[in-house]
């Protein structure tokens, strides 16, 4: 919402639409994503994914909006990539991924 050029109507669309428990069953049902309204996941969590995400959840720590995060989601999208296809050794190509973070944050 930071580059709206209406913060009024884009806040009034987010909480009061998208954010309401019909749309966010809605979207759920279509998409099978855990619902962000607390009724609507009440409801959607008979499915034990989605109860998962919610337990998994329950500890979470919100993503830091920083510059820096630019550098962690680069080298974590290469070298997801390159795991996923066999491309890489997972545990020494995550340790290459994080020495790679720790320098270009350090920078």
């Amino acid at each position: 919402m930071a580059k709206t050029e209406n913060l009024l109507a884009a806040t009034e669309f987010l909480t009061n639409y998208i954010g309401n428990e019909e749309v966010q069953t809605e979207l759920y049902e279509v998409g099978n994503r855990p619902p962000a309204n607390k009724a609507a996941f009440e409801a959607a969590k008979s499915d034990e994914i989605i109860a998962a995400f919610g337990e998994v959840g329950a500890n979470g720590v919100p993503m830091p909006n920083i510059p820096e995060m630019a550098a962690v989601w680069e080298f974590w999208g290469v070298a997801e990539a390159e795991i996923i296809t066999g491309k890489a050794d997972p545990a020494k190509r995550w340790e290459q991924m994080t020495e790679d973070i720790e320098k270009a944050i350090s920078k």
